[in-house]
């Protein structure tokens, strides 16, 4: 898949982070799962019906890198997010 079919911006984020799909298929965000750059698993996001958007709080995080292993119907993605003070 494409590196321009999933967008994640803010990035670096500092509170709320959005992830679209651009595709012109008909892909939707079923789960986004997020690491810390260790691997360690911080958590989910399931989406309550899957769909081309998604936002996650990055609010309570601390600073740093983080991996975001999104799962649509059409593949398993992963982005990098910065989170800023």
């Amino acid at each position: 898949a494409d590196e321009d079919e999933v967008l994640v911006y803010p990035n670096p984020a500092t509170d709320w982070v959005s992830i679209e799909l651009r595709s012109t298929t008909d892909t939707q965000i079923k789960k986004v799962d997020l690491y810390t750059m260790r691997g360690q698993f911080l958590g989910s996001l399931r989406a309550s019906r899957p769909a081309p958007k998604a936002m996650i709080n990055f609010a309570a995080l601390p600073e740093g890198l983080y991996f975001l292993k999104i799962e649509t119907n059409n593949g398993v993605f992963t982005r990098k997010v910065a989170r800023m003070p």
